[in-house]
């Protein structure tokens, strides 16, 4: 295996099976698509739908503000303000196309599963 940062050697011996079952699946393909087959033991008469929901975030330092509550929180926090003013200049400049007279908005989507016992 590689170093810790070397990509490549680290995965050089996995199969491309393997990372489209790990990664590809549950990343690319909708949740929704998902959620029948795992709720239906138990549950008749499932349905499933899918909302969009806007996020608004003040500015970077807000959304920087709300990753104490992920679990990249306390690494975050551990940052120091030298390293919080680097990652807010890093935060609007990925977030750029995103950026509204200062804001900083995007769409993200949530479903909802109900189903009878």
């Amino acid at each position: 295996m590689g170093e810790e940062g070397d990509w490549g050697a680290n995965f050089s011996g996995t199969s491309m099976a393997a990372y489209e079952d790990t990664l590809v699946g549950p990343m690319f393909v909708p949740w929704g698509e998902h959620l029948p087959d795992r709720v239906k033991a138990g549950f008749a008469d499932v349905e499933v739908s899918r909302n969009e929901i806007t996020v608004v975030f003040e500015d970077a330092g807000h959304l920087i503000r709300t990753l104490g509550a992920a679990p990249v929180g306390a690494k975050v926090q551990a940052l120091g303000p030298d390293g919080r003013r680097t990652l807010r200049r890093a935060v609007e400049k990925a977030a750029s196309t995103l950026i509204d007279l200062g804001a900083i908005s995007g769409m993200t989507t949530c479903h909802t599963a109900t189903g009878a016992a």
